[in-house]
């Protein structure tokens, strides 16, 4: 079923689909949740950014070195480094970068 609701419940993600239904829980705790995308949801972390898919499962983690902030939305996230922003898919693949 697909996710349609991500919320921090303490340290803790909660996934429900669109009927409000409990899908899964993280069973680590993180620090901050930056977006949700379209079939994943990103993760800011001290070192890295990690992007999960609606299990709760870590799709992929990049260094968040440098990044002064992260933005979600459909199938991609942004990040802004600087004077630079990123485009990203959900394995942190860059997709695109332009100058601000």
């Amino acid at each position: 079923m697909p996710m349609a609701n991500v919320q921090m419940d303490g340290k803790y993600v909660k996934v429900f689909d669109e009927r409000s239904k409990l899908i899964s829980k993280s069973l680590e705790p993180y620090s901050a949740l930056a977006g949700v995308g379209s079939d994943f949801f990103v993760m800011q972390e001290k070192f890295y950014i990690k992007t999960f898919d609606e299990r709760c499962k870590q799709i992929s983690k990049m260094s968040s070195k440098g990044v002064d902030s992260v933005s979600v939305a459909g199938s991609t996230f942004t990040t802004k480094e600087g004077h630079w922003i990123r485009t990203y898919d959900r394995n942190c693949k860059e997709l695109s970068k332009r100058r601000e």
